[in-house]
């Protein structure tokens, strides 16, 4: 498999990822996530069914991939909830991930 570079991210606590598909166009059918050093909610919602949502929790040293529908039909956000399932979060602080994808199908032939 063929990847882009790897993107960072370093959010604050009260950092925020508004809801989004990954480009179909640039990138190809996997998005790789490792949450480092904090606990956070990634929120799904379907993108024609718009009733269906659910909430992942990522601990933080977690990965999490997204393929499939996971990927092309469903957009994901962390947002600044600290309660998942009822539950508080505990110790949400500043969150660093890793995002690896790995590239188009147009891409590998260039």
């Amino acid at each position: 498999i063929s990847t882009l570079p790897v993107h960072i991210l370093d959010l604050l606590p009260e950092g925020v990822i508004g809801s989004h598909v990954d480009s179909k166009d640039y990138s190809g059918s996997y998005v790789v996530g490792l949450s480092l050093l904090s606990h956070s909610v990634m929120t799904l919602k379907h993108q024609e069914l718009s009733d269906a949502q659910c909430q992942l929790f990522l601990p933080r040293c977690s990965l999490y991939v997204l393929h499939g529908a996971a990927r092309y039909e469903w957009a994901h956000a962390i947002t600044q909830t600290d309660q998942f399932c009822g539950q508080t979060i505990p110790h949400k602080g500043r969150r660093i991930s890793f995002l690896f994808r790995d590239r188009h199908p147009t891409e590998l032939s260039r």
